[in-house]
């Protein structure tokens, strides 16, 4: 077995010992919950563009298209976008916004799951991004992930508008959107 499920083995037997066993079994299963949220944060990982090989094919798209280049910042979400994720999130996404490049796609084809809080930071990102003028779509949500973020009205409303689409179902349709449009967004 791991170290985590020994530590709360462990830990259960001595509390059936020192105490009851109704307190051992609640004491296991909260060091149990925790283990398994701290398994959960560590799944979580998010890759920029330039961690792909040049010739990945999103990358020879973009490398191939000067404009796209000095325009586009591509992120991949691995993992569940839960509250355990969000300063990792921010930490890499103030690392694009050093960048300066005017328009952002990130790839959630690997996100199983978001909640509330994941909603809100993400609402929160996209109007942060909407005041400096600047665009962020997304490509690749899995099913369940996209009825839970339309059903914010707020996330709705910033990437669903009336002649601009920002969700894709591929990325490679996204930077085709970007490439059609004008040199400022």
């Amino acid at each position: 077995i791991s170290r985590d499920d020994f530590l709360v083995m462990t830990a259960t037997f001595l509390f059936t010992v020192l105490t009851d066993l109704v307190i051992a079994v609640q004491v296991g299963f909260i060091l149990a919950v925790f283990m398994l949220f701290i398994q959960l944060t560590q799944t979580v990982n998010i890759s920029k563009m330039e961690d792909y090989h040049e010739e990945a094919s999103l990358n020879t798209k973009i490398y191939g298209n000067p404009l796209l280049k000095n325009r586009v910042g591509i992120y991949t979400l691995h993992g569940p976008f839960f509250f355990g994720a969000m300063s990792l999130f921010d930490h890499k996404i103030d690392e694009h916004l050093r960048m300066g490049r005017p328009y952002l796609i990130l790839r959630m084809k690997h996100v199983p799951f978001i909640d509330s809080t994941g909603v809100l930071r993400l609402v929160a990102f996209l109007k942060d991004r909407e005041k400096m003028h600047r665009m962020v779509l997304i490509s690749g949500l899995q099913p369940k992930v996209k009825k839970v973020l339309l059903q914010n009205h707020d996330f709705h409303a910033l990437m669903i508008k009336e002649r601009e689409k920002r969700l894709f179902e591929h990325t490679t349709d996204a930077l085709e959107y970007i490439g059609s449009l004008p040199s400022k967004p």
